[in-house]
C-alpha cells in the first residue's frame, strides 16, 4: 500500500541550505504548491542552495510541473536571479536523464543529480567553497 505523500523541509540558515524531501506518493502539482507555500515563508529564499531528496518519492513530476515552478520562481524574485546550487538525489534514471531539461528552466543555477544524499551534500559543500556567496 502506497504511503500518503507529503513534502518535508529542513532549513539551515547558517549554511544557507534548504533540504526539500518528497515523501511517498504525491503528484508534482502538489509538490509545486507545497514548495511555493513554504518558500513564501523563507526570507530571501533565492539565496539558498537546495538539496531535493527524492529517494522516498513514489510519484511523478511532469515537465509542466517544473515549468510552472520556474515561472513562479522568476516572477517572485525581487532581484536578478543570483543562481545557486541544487543537488537532486534520486535513484530514478528518468530524473538523471531529464537533468538538461531542468537545467534549461533555471539557467543561472548549477544542477546535478546524485544517487545518495552524502554524494549530493558533499558536492554542494565543495561547490559552495569554490564559489562563495558574495
Amino acid at each position: 500500500m502506497p504511503v500518503a505523500g507529503r513534502v518535508a523541509f529542513t532549513l539551515d540558515a547558517t549554511h544557507r541550505r534548504l533540504i526539500i524531501r518528497y515523501l511517498g506518493q504525491i503528484d508534482g502539482y502538489e509538490i509545486v504548491n507545497d514548495v511555493i507555500a513554504y518558500l513564501k515563508t523563507v526570507e530571501d529564499f533565492w539565496t539558498y542552495d537546495v538539496i531535493l531528496d527524492m529517494r522516498r518519492f513514489d510519484g511523478v513530476i511532469l515537465s509542466a510541473d517544473n515549468e510552472a515552478f520556474s515561472r513562479w520562481w522568476y516572477a517572485a524574485l525581487p532581484v536578478e536571479d543570483p543562481g545557486h546550487f541544487t543537488a537532486i538525489v534520486s535513484p530514478d534514471p528518468h530524473i538523471h536523464a531529464r537533468l538538461g531539461v531542468s537545467q534549461n528552466l533555471f539557467p543561472n543555477h548549477v544542477l546535478a543529480v546524485f544517487h545518495t544524499l552524502d554524494e549530493g551534500l558533499d558536492w554542494l559543500k565543495k561547490s559552495r567553497e569554490a564559489r562563495p556567496v558574495t
